[in-house]
C-alpha cells in the first residue's frame, strides 16, 4: 500500500533512491509497471560504520532521511527543472514548489561550508542545513515549515489511508476543492470540541501556491481536491472557515455529508460527531457535587431522590425534585471543575453568571462571577467522575455547590438559540426553551403520577435519561441542524406553542394561590377541550372551503 514506508538496505555503493508517491507505480523513465514499487532503497555504505575510507561521504545515516523527502514529495532545493528557464536563479524556476527556501543555483557538493550563496542578487542564502541539499551528514540539520507543509499536503492528497476510527470515535472528513482558476488559494480552518473544549482542538491554514505544480509535469491541474479525514471522539464541535479565496468544501461525518458543497468563508457550524443519544448523555452534574436538601442538610449529589426540597435561591427558598431529566450511577462523564467553588458540571449544562444570565459551562471563564455569591472563579479544568445526574425542579434552577445552576443545557455553543450556518441569534434564551418545554412533564409529575421520575420504563433506560428529555433532545438535535429556512418553519408552531405553556403556567401559579391547585387544573384542561372543537372546524371549514378570492 501507498501509506506504509518500507526500507530496503542494499549493495554497497548502488546509490540509495526513493519513488515520488505517484511514481510508485512506474519504473524511472516513467514507464507503466505490472506490480507497483514503492519504498525507501538505502545503499548500506550511507550507514555508520560501513564505509570508514577516507573518501566516504554521508555516514551518519541521514541520507534515510533525505530519502523519506523524497518520498513524502519534497524536490531537492537546487532542482532544475530544465524546461523551465536556462537560468537557474530565475524566479520562473520553481525548483522545489517550497516559498521559504531560497532559490539556489547549484548543490552544496558533500561539504558543509559556514557560507554559501549561489544566487546572490536574490534574498537569502543557500540551504546548506537543508536535509535536501548534497551537503554533507553533519551538515544537514533541517527541514523548513514550508517543506513540512508540502510533505503534509503530498501525504493527504496521495499517501493517507482511509481510516478506521473505533467505537467511540468518529471519522471526521473535510475534502476542499481548490478553485478552477491559476492562482494562489488560501483556505484556513478550525476544528473545535465543546463537549470536551480542554481536550479537543484542530485548526489548520492551507496555503496553496499554483497546487496544480505539486510535481514538475503537471499531473494535477487547478481544481485538484484536498482531503483532510481524521476519528475524532464523540461529542458536540464548531467549525470555523475564517478564509476561504475561492474554493470549495465538503464536510462528512462517518460517511454522512453535514455540510453540502460550500464557497463561504468566515462562518461557523455546530457539528455532532457519533450517535446523538450518546452525545446527549454527558450533559449533568458530578454525583460528587453537594446540594443542600430541607430537613437533610448538605448531602452529595448522587444521593439526591425524587421528592427532596433542595435549596434553589440564596435567598433560603427550597423547591421539590420533581424528576432527573438524567441519572446514571455507572455512567463515567467527563466535567468542569470550576474554582472555588469546586462545581463539577458537563461543558453544555448552563450555570448563571453575573451579567450573562444562564450561559453554557463551557463559556465560562476565569474571572467570572457566578450566581449567587458573585464569587470569582479562580480555576477551570476538566475530570472524569463515575455517575451523572441532572435534577428537575418546578423553578428550573438549584444550588449546587453553592453556586446557582439551570436544570438545563445549551444545545448550541451559545446562551440562546441561534438559526442556520451563519448562527443568527433569536431572543429565545436556551433557560426558556427548556423550562417551557418541561411545563406539560411539570403538570403530569405534579397532578397525575407524583413516582412517574421512580418508574424504571421512564428513568432508567436511554442511557438514564428519562423518556421525555431523551426524545425531546433527538428532536431538538435534529432540528437544529436543518437549513436555516426549514428550522425557521418547524421553529415559529414551537414558539407558540411554548408560549402557550407559559401563559398556563402563569395562570396555574396564580390560581394555585387563591384556590385549590387541582381545580385550576380542571378548570384550564376542561377550557382547553371546550374549545378544540371549535378550532377543529374552523381548521376543517378552512381547508375543505377555502374562502373565495375578491371579485
Amino acid at each position: 500500500n501507498s501509506y506504509d514506508m518500507n526500507v530496503y538496505f542494499g549493495g554497497a555503493n548502488k546509490g540509495s533512491y526513493t519513488f515520488f508517491p505517484e511514481l510508485s507505480s512506474r519504473d524511472a523513465f516513467g514507464q507503466q509497471l505490472e506490480q507497483p514499487i514503492d519504498g525507501l532503497f538505502i545503499d548500506i555504505s550511507n550507514l555508520p560504520g560501513i564505509d570508514t575510507s577516507e573518501f566516504a561521504r554521508n555516514t551518519l545515516g541521514k541520507t534515510l532521511i533525505t530519502t523519506t523527502g523524497f518520498w513524502m514529495g519534497l524536490y531537492r532545493v537546487f532542482e532544475d527543472h530544465g524546461k523551465w528557464t536556462d537560468d537557474p536563479c530565475s524566479l520562473e524556476n520553481p525548483q522545489d514548489y517550497v516559498a521559504d527556501t531560497p532559490q539556489q543555483a547549484s548543490a552544496t557538493e558533500f561539504n558543509c561550508p559556514q557560507f554559501k550563496d549561489s544566487c546572490p542578487n536574490l534574498p537569502g542564502t543557500d540551504s546548506i542545513n537543508n536535509y535536501m541539499d548534497f551537503s554533507s551528514d553533519d551538515c544537514l540539520t533541517e527541514f523548513t515549515p514550508g517543506q513540512f507543509k508540502r510533505m503534509y499536503l503530498v501525504w493527504a492528497l496521495f499517501r493517507q489511508p482511509d481510516q478506521t476510527c473505533s467505537v467511540d470515535e468518529a471519522l471526521f472528513e473535510l475534502q476542499i476543492t481548490t478553485p478552477i482558476e491559476d492562482r494562489d488559494f488560501k483556505f484556513s480552518w478550525i476544528l473545535q470540541s465543546i463537549s470536551e473544549p480542554y481536550v479537543f482542538n484542530v485548526s489548520r491554514q492551507e496555503t496553496i501556491n499554483n497546487v496544480e505544480d505539486l510535481f514538475d509535469y503537471d499531473k494535477y491541474e487547478a481544481g485538484a481536491t484536498i482531503k483532510h479525514d481524521f476519528c475524532i471522539p464523540h461529542g458536540s464541535y464548531i467549525l470555523t472557515v475564517d478564509q476561504n479565496t475561492g474554493g470549495s468544501f465538503q464536510v462528512s461525518m462517518d460517511g454522512q455529508i453535514l455540510i453540502p458543497l460550500s464557497t463561504i468563508e468566515n462562518i461557523s457550524y455546530n457539528l455532532v460527531a457519533g450517535p446523538i443519544d450518546l452525545v446527549l448523555t454527558n450533559i449533568c452534574f458530578s454525583g460528587e457535587t453537594f446540594v443542600h436538601v430541607q430537613e437533610k442538610g448538605q448531602i452529595l449529589m448522587k444521593d439526591l431522590q425524587v421528592g427532596d426540597k433542595v435549596l434553589t435561591t440564596e435567598s433560603g427558598k427550597f423547591d421539590t425534585v420533581y424528576s432527573f431529566g438524567h441519572r446514571d450511577v455507572s455512567q463515567e462523564g467527563k466535567f468542569l471543575q470550576l474554582g472555588p467553588s469546586n462545581l463539577e458540571i458537563s461543558p453544555h449544562h448552563m450555570v448563571f453568571v453575573q451579567g450573562r444570565g444562564a450561559i453554557p459551562a463551557a463559556h465560562v471563564k476565569v474571572g467570572d462571577r457566578l450566581a449567587p455569591d458573585m464569587i470569582a472563579v479562580t480555576s477551570i479544568q476538566e475530570i472524569t467522575r463515575r455517575g451523572v445526574f441532572s435534577p428537575f425542579t418546578y423553578s428550573g434552577k438549584i444550588l449546587v455547590n453553592g453556586v446557582l445552576a439551570s436544570n438545563y443545557i445549551a444545545l448550541q455553543d451559545s446562551a440562546v438559540l441561534q438559526i442556520g450556518d451563519s448562527s443568527i441569534p433569536t431572543p429565545f434564551t436556551f433557560q426558556w426553551l427548556g423550562h417551557s418545554f418541561l411545563f406539560p412533564y411539570r403538570l403530569y409529575s405534579l397532578f397525575v403520577r407524583e413516582d412517574y421520575a421512580l418508574d424504571n420504563s421512564n428513568s432508567s433506560s436511554n442511557n438514564g435519561l428519562s423518556r421525555y428529555s431523551y426524545y425531546g433532545l433527538l428532536f431538538a438535535q435534529w432540528l437544529i441542524q436543518q437549513k436555516p429556512w426549514m428550522m425557521s418553519f418547524l421553529f415559529l408552531p414551537i414558539i407558540l406553542v411554548l408560549s402557550l405553556f407559559n401563559i398556563l403556567e402563569v395562570v396555574l401559579n396564580f390560581c394555585c394561590q387563591s384556590t385549590t391547585c387541582s381545580i385550576c387544573v380542571w378548570a384550564i384542561s376542561l377550557l382547553l377541550l371546550a374549545s378544540m372543537p371549535t378550532m377543529a372546524t374552523r381548521i376543517n371549514n378552512s381547508l375543505v372551503h377555502p374562502p373565495k378570492g375578491r371579485t
